[in-house]
């Protein structure tokens, strides 16, 4: 016997392994409970029923003969018991079902499995495409601070005409018909743009290998990380592909990648750069800036991108509490760079701010819950300017047809920030944020009686301890440059950040300019 069956079954393998069919009157696992549950509703007695092979064969060419009169029936009925036990016995039907679903997993599934697994031959290139996501050459205004320098520009900026990605396939294919506004500074003032720097997936996370175009390698050691996630733009400007790039930076982004890679980079005041045109991440954490070899340069395309040298008597803190748990050789380089200072006449005294230990704490719930509600769910409210709507549209397209391809700590993140959404409204984002304008003042009281404030850009070589001295200024909007004082003893680079007050980028990059003489001199 058998019955004509309307709607439509789906299967689904999920990531614990059980099969799920779905139908109008069907929903759940097919594993022991719900087969007991089907025989109880159907008043059946389950006894053990062995299937043989030649039997399965004999079943499957039993159903096919079944599909074929039947051109809209899906494969993945076959595990469905609501159709089989129309004209099987149920007992048949449970074995076949777990035998022929033992036969899926260790025949289909394992070829897959090793499919995947097994490296694809590559065909010889003769450009290296990692650090780039798509070359091209752009050349300004004829005249111009920036005429005769190269520039890359971070994918999370929009360029017109060229693809952007944003580091992640969600967005693969976008191509922005505007331009952002900080690359229309920097082709108004003669600088010629040689393609998008990649980043990572989402701009989420501080290392180098989880871009969708591939890893990044250090640029002083291909088995060691290059920061993220402006990582493509550091690497670029440290090889001396280009002379400058251009970052983006809400929790050390632009300064976590040049410390790692040996090369000067600032974080600017909050609202300095615009931001007009490139990828949200937090709106009130949203930072862009200049990515350079040499000082000199940094402040040439800062003062392009915000339209905007004596030290003697300047006073620095050495912040204590950003010292806590450095690696030695982080602290004592860090430490010797600031005393090479000593000569020029600057003020060198110790400072400590207690609240700088909670600033990462402060920090984490506008960045989960406010990237997710910006990032991953699109809301740019609150946002004055420009919004390029067809940036948005492709990245809703994107997140509905491929959430798949998201990167696994968004994933993460995302699952957290929907719990603590529906669960506590936005409390901790909104304390956070209520919090924070006492973590600005806690820093400002000190800005009262020193110029700037020096620490470790990054405390650690590794990503997971990597924002707990660069994130707290982006949530207080201070600008923070960084600037390389060395080399470790396996012979990785190690940056050095210096903080000033806000809107005194001049002050910070005087400091900066004046230890990078000292350093070259070799003094």
């Amino acid at each position: 016997m058998t019955k004509q069956m309307n709607m439509p079954l789906y299967l689904d393998l999920g990531s614990s392994g059980g099969i799920s069919c779905i139908s109008g009157d069907l929903l759940g696992k097919l594993d022991g409970a719900l087969d007991c549950d089907i025989l109880e509703k159907r008043k059946h007695t389950y006894k053990p029923y062995s299937i043989t092979n030649c039997e399965l064969r004999q079943v499957l060419s039993r159903y096919i003969e079944y599909k074929s009169s039947h051109i809209h029936v899906l494969v993945p009925e076959i595990f469905n018991l609501d159709i089989l036990t129309y004209y099987l016995p149920i007992q048949m039907v449970l074995e076949f079902r777990n035998k022929f679903t033992i036969v899926f997993y260790e025949t289909i599934l394992e070829s897959y499995q090793r499919v995947y697994e097994i490296a694809e031959p590559e065909l010889p290139i003769h450009v290296a495409t990692s650090i780039t996501y798509w070359r091209c050459d752009i050349q300004g205004a004829p005249s111009g601070k920036l005429y005769g320098k190269t520039i890359a520009v971070k994918d999370d900026i929009m360029l017109a005409g060229v693809p952007m990605m944003n580091g992640s396939k969600i967005l693969e294919g976008y191509i922005p018909d505007a331009d952002a506004t900080i690359v229309t500074r920097v082709l108004d003032a003669g600088g010629r743009i040689l393609g998008k720097s990649v980043c990572l997936d989402h701009c989420f996370g501080g290392d180098s290998f989880n871009c969708a175009t591939g890893p990044v390698p250090n640029p002083y050691d291909k088995t060691r990380d290059a920061g993220g996630s402006s990582t493509g733009s550091a690497v670029l400007v440290a090889r001396g592909e280009v002379d400058m790039a251009l970052g983006e930076d809400a929790a050390g982004s632009i300064r976590v990648p040049a410390a790692w890679c040996g090369i000067v980079a600032m974080k600017p005041t909050f609202g300095l750069v615009p931001y007009t045109g490139i990828v949200p991440f937090e709106i009130t954490l949203d930072h862009a800036g200049p990515m350079t070899r040499t000082v000199y340069d940094c402040a040439l395309l800062l003062e392009v991108l915000a339209g905007y040298d004596d030290v003697s008597g300047k006073r620095i803190g050495i912040l204590q509490e950003g010292f806590q748990d450095a690696d030695a050789e982080v602290k004592s380089h860090v430490l010797e760079a600031v005393e090479k200072l000593r000569p020029t006449g600057v003020i060198i005294e110790n400072v400590s701010i207690p609240m700088h230990n909670d600033a990462w704490h402060i920090f984490l719930p506008i960045d989960i819950e406010g990237s997710y509600s910006c990032m991953i769910q699109g809301n740019e409210y609150g946002r004055s300017g420009y919004h390029p709507s067809t940036l948005q549209e492709a990245l809703a397209r994107g997140r509905a047809i491929r959430p798949f391809d998201l990167l696994t700590n968004v994933k993460m993140a995302s699952i957290f920030g929907e719990y603590v959404q529906q669960n506590y409204q936005q409390k901790f984002y909104g304390k956070a944020q209520n919090i924070r304008g006492k973590l600005i003042a806690a820093y400002e009281a000190v800005f009262k009686d020193f110029d700037v404030i020096i620490m470790p850009t990054t405390r650690l070589r590794r990503s997971l301890g990597s924002f707990k001295n660069t994130a707290p200024f982006d949530a207080t909007g201070h600008p923070a440059l960084t600037i390389n004082t060395g080399f470790s003893s396996d012979d990785l680079p190690i940056g050095m950040m210096i903080v000033g007050r806000m809107h005194e980028e001049k002050t910070v990059l005087q400091i900066a300019r004046s230890y990078e003489k000292i350093r070259d001199s070799g003094e």
